[in-house]
């Protein structure tokens, strides 16, 4: 080899030893580039209308609250519980609601007691036909006094009443011996008239034959007269008496109307305040039945709104605010009016929980159940959107409790729209600008 092909040999070989970086560096280069480009124009990317929501629960939540209060007495429930239609959840003090009640049925026994004497005395009966709801409560002290007390006031009242009575009847039997002592009068002054009446007849007969004197005769016939005159006042006696007999049975008649209609006055509002009466103890047995709280449905525990044994509940404090079984979880968006040409029924989508640590908490499942067709405008901010409703998908598989959820509480929704290209990315929004920019106004 001469001197100058192992120049040409040495130069040829510094010149390889230069070239080759630079050919695996361009041929890197043109790899990278050629597959992003492939990627780029080939490779799909989902994308993504986002909005703020707020969680909801289909029918709402139902909170159990009670009308009049007390003191918690047990606490059966907890917060995650399950509980069916009716189970208790509650137990307050019923001391107070028990007595309310024992006074009012009390008082309802003695009334309906009240009643029956009354009308047996309006009926004008011989004893007190008391009702079987109260003669068969015997085993009740209470219940026997009460019964024979008013058993002995209606005898009582019973013999007053038939004395008075009785003396009127005594006066009418005496009116009646009257009438038989005057007509017996009469009957002896019909009898002396009748013998005077054949005296006369003699003594006329005497006169003729000169036998006997007329000042005889006269006297005679004036004592027929004044018979006459006594007969006649008899009569007058009688139909007096009668009268006086007439009198007193209508004040036998009044005494026994009077008693009826004071015992028919008093009835009616004896039962007027049974009736109320019974309107109260049923509202007190309600107040009392409803010393158990219970569970108006189906569904989870999510809050206590009572911890303590002793507590005192006020009227129309939330006490247990329960999920109803089968409930649906969803989620109230607002969609900007520039999404909304991409945001459809049927589209999937991916929530995040704000209010939750996004660390620890898994993203979840949704999918737009419905969009409002027309626009809405927020009545604070006056900001338009587009009300839309996302159905959650089973949250307890991806690990997340339902009882960390409330409603009202905060998400971002990711509504899942086409897929593109990251070169349609890129050149859309040029294109699109040079379509604007070449047309005139």
């Amino acid at each position: 080899m001469t001197p100058n092909d192992a120049k040409k040999t040495s130069a040829t070989s510094k010149l390889f030893s230069v070239r080759m970086p630079v050919l695996v560096g361009v041929m890197g280069l043109v790899l990278f580039f050629g597959g992003f480009g492939v990627w780029a124009s080939t490779a799909p990317i989902a994308g993504a209308a986002v909005a703020s929501g707020t969680l909801v629960v289909s029918g709402q939540n139902k909170v159990v609250q009670h009308l009049e209060g007390g003191i918690i007495k047990e606490i059966l429930i907890e917060e995650g519980s399950r509980i069916t239609l009716g189970a208790p959840v509650l137990v307050l003090d019923k001391t107070a609601a028990a007595s309310n009640l024992d006074r009012l049925t009390e008082r309802r026994d003695t009334l309906m007691a009240l009643e029956a004497k009354l009308l047996a005395e309006r009926d004008n009966l011989d004893e007190i036909r008391f009702p079987a709801q109260l003669t068969e409560k015997t085993a009740s002290p209470s219940i026997v006094l009460l019964l024979e007390d008013e058993r002995t006031d209606f005898s009582a009242r019973l013999s007053r009443h038939k004395d008075e009575i009785g003396i009127l009847e005594k006066k009418i039997r005496a009116f009646e011996e009257q009438i038989v002592g005057i007509k017996a009068q009469n009957e002896a002054v019909e009898e002396q008239m009748s013998l005077m009446a054949d005296e006369l007849h003699g003594l006329a007969g005497l006169m003729k034959d000169g036998l006997t004197t007329q000042e005889r005769l006269l006297a005679l016939k004036r004592a027929r007269a004044s018979l006459l005159g006594d007969k006649g006042e008899n009569i007058a006696s009688i139909a007096t008496v009668r009268q006086d007999i007439a009198q007193t049975e209508q004040q036998i008649q009044h005494t026994r109307t009077s008693r009826q209609e004071e015992a028919s006055k008093q009835l009616a509002q004896v039962r007027s305040a049974l009736q109320d009466i019974q309107n109260q103890i049923k509202a007190a047995r309600d107040i009392l039945e409803r010393t158990v709280v219970r569970s108006p449905i189906a569904g989870t525990v999510i809050k206590l709104g009572v911890h303590t044994i002793g507590e005192v509940v006020q009227s129309g404090q939330q006490l247990v605010e329960i999920l109803p079984e089968g409930a649906e979880l969803l989620i109230e968006a607002r969609v900007s009016p520039e999404d909304i040409d991409v945001v459809s029924v049927g589209q999937e989508a991916t929530i995040m929980f704000s209010a939750l640590n996004q660390r620890t908490t898994p993203v979840a499942k949704a999918t737009v159940d419905f969009v409002s067709a027309d626009i809405l405008v927020d009545e604070s901010t006056r900001q338009p959107y587009y009300l839309t409703r996302l159905k959650l998908a089973d949250i307890e598989d991806v690990g997340i409790s339902i009882l960390d959820l409330y409603p009202g509480m905060q998400v971002e929704t990711f509504v899942t729209t086409e897929e593109r290209t990251f070169l349609d990315y890129l050149v859309r929004p040029i294109r699109d600008s040079f379509a604007k920019a070449f047309r005139e106004n």
